[in-house]
């Protein structure tokens, strides 16, 4: 492997997975954090709007 890019993009890769990881963690840390609406929609029901969009994109 000298002179291969090979190691180098397998600890790219690995170091950018971590950082996603890390990342959700703490965006759902942060969503749990907030104060819930009484007005928030279930998430099933967000879904289901979407999809119905995406349908009628059709």
């Amino acid at each position: 492997m000298n002179g291969s890019v090979l190691p180098w993009v397998l600890v790219t890769a690995t170091y950018t997975a971590r950082n996603v990881g890390r990342s959700r963690k703490r965006h759902r840390a942060l969503l749990d954090r907030l104060p819930r609406s009484e007005h928030a929609q279930d998430s099933a029901e967000v879904d289901e709007v979407g999809w119905g969009a995406l349908r009628r994109l059709r």
